[in-house]
């Protein structure tokens, strides 16, 4: 946790010293079967690596984090893990994407980074929309992982 926390402090002003204490903090987390902070040290490092990383690099560490909250089964580190996955593809100029995934992150009542929603905003089943957002996350960070848009 300390690992972790030092990397929150310094994500801003040296995000490579931030990465690597992320990394670390995921690699002690996982060595004690701490599924949940093993999860959220990836998700911090892919979300740094997504603002300040290799776009390709920061799409394949999003599909490792998706990978885990879906094996672990927590829908509400999932959904956040989606909004970085927005920030992400806006970065990368993959305009459609982030709109797809903000309408499933919209169908569901959960916030998104790119605002309120616009028009009818009636929500669906959660549980659906999140299959369709992760599902198309996956889509959109593999042809981000593949291409060689650099930000």
């Amino acid at each position: 946790m300390a690992r972790y926390a030092l990397g929150l402090v310094l994500k801003k002003s040296d995000p490579g010293q931030a990465l690597a204490l992320f990394d670390e903090a995921g690699e002690l987390a996982a060595a004690v079967h701490n599924f949940w902070w093993h999860g959220i040290a990836l998700m911090e490092a892919a979300a740094t690596r997504a603002v300040h990383g290799d776009p390709a690099e920061a799409a394949r560490a999003l599909v490792v984090v998706l990978d885990h909250w879906e094996r672990v089964g927590d829908t509400t580190q999932q959904w956040l893990n989606l909004r970085y996955v927005v920030r992400l593809l806006q970065r990368v100029g993959a305009e459609g994407d982030a709109a797809a995934l903000h309408a499933c992150l919209v169908a569901a009542g959960k916030p998104s980074l790119l605002g309120p929603p616009v028009g009818d905003a009636s929500r669906g089943d959660p549980r659906a929309a999140e299959a369709r957002a992760v599902a198309h996350a996956r889509a959109a960070l593999g042809r981000v992982a593949s291409s060689s848009v650099r930000a």
